[in-house]
């Protein structure tokens, strides 16, 4: 969900929201079935979103440094992510009504019970991608 935001005389004055993608009964249902809240809010997406974008060249909005192929950008998010989710706790998650005590969003979600060192988090073993062998040219 996005906002367009009308403005006049280089102030605010109204701002109409509309879904981006998708179908807003379909986001109406999905936020009646979940516990977070009544209104859609895309304030923590939109917050990941410059996280990323502070922590990754490839990402700025004016950079020199473009990412050629999608799995270069792919590598690159990588650490930055896991770092978010696993080893800094956030602000909101870490309040009276989530645990009373620094959580992460992946300790949030069950994925663990601790908040990650980094070396934990440099030397845990993910499973290779299912070898494909390449297409051949020509």
């Amino acid at each position: 969900m996005g906002g367009i935001k009308r403005t006049e005389k280089a102030r605010v004055v109204a701002i109409t929201h509309q879904i981006a993608y998708g179908v807003l009964e379909q986001a109406e249902r999905l936020l009646s079935l979940s516990s977070a809240g009544k209104v859609l809010n895309t304030a923590f997406l939109e917050r990941f979103n410059g996280t990323f974008r502070e922590r990754l060249a490839n990402l700025t909005r004016k950079s020199r440094h473009t990412a050629a192929r999608l799995q270069t950008l792919h590598t690159g998010m990588h650490l930055p992510g896991c770092t978010s989710n696993f080893r800094l706790a956030h602000q909101e998650r870490s309040k009276e009504k989530h645990l009373g005590s620094p959580c992460t969003p992946a300790m949030a979600a069950g994925l663990t019970d601790h908040l990650w060192s980094f070396w934990e988090m440099l030397s845990y073993r993910v499973a290779p991608v299912p070898w494909m062998e390449p297409k051949r040219r020509g």
